[in-house]
């Protein structure tokens, strides 16, 4: 089984990630192994589908929900389009939406990232 190689858009993820805590940031890390090494075999309760090509990697620490919305792209790649603290039982429609418009400017040849960038 090959890796599945980790984009972001416009330093989507670095941003999210640095914006949690530790033990977030401990259980995110765990999942994006996960992700990485089954890509869309991938199920809950990593991952679930959003809907019109959209997944949400899942993450859960105390009382704390936090949403990294992706979809799959060419040649085994996973690209993190959104991020977000679920505040509610369902993902505001404006997040999706804004996960929506930067898909749609990744396929028409926005900016991506070659790689997660590790945060000490």
């Amino acid at each position: 089984m090959s890796n599945w190689q980790l984009k972001q858009f416009r330093y989507i993820y670095n941003s999210f990630y640095a914006s949690c805590d530790r033990a977030m940031q401990n259980i995110i890390d765990r999942r994006v192994d996960l992700l990485r090494q089954k890509g869309n075999e991938c199920r809950r309760p990593v991952t679930a589908p959003l809907g019109d090509g959209l997944f949400e990697l899942r993450a859960r620490a105390a009382n704390t929900q936090a949403r990294l919305i992706f979809f799959y792209g060419e040649n085994q790649t996973i690209i993190f389009i959104h991020a977000l603290f679920k505040q509610r039982g369902k993902i505001d429609q404006a997040d999706l939406m804004l996960a929506k418009r930067n898909m749609k400017k990744i396929m028409g040849g926005g900016e991506i990232e070659d790689a997660l960038t590790v945060i000490n």
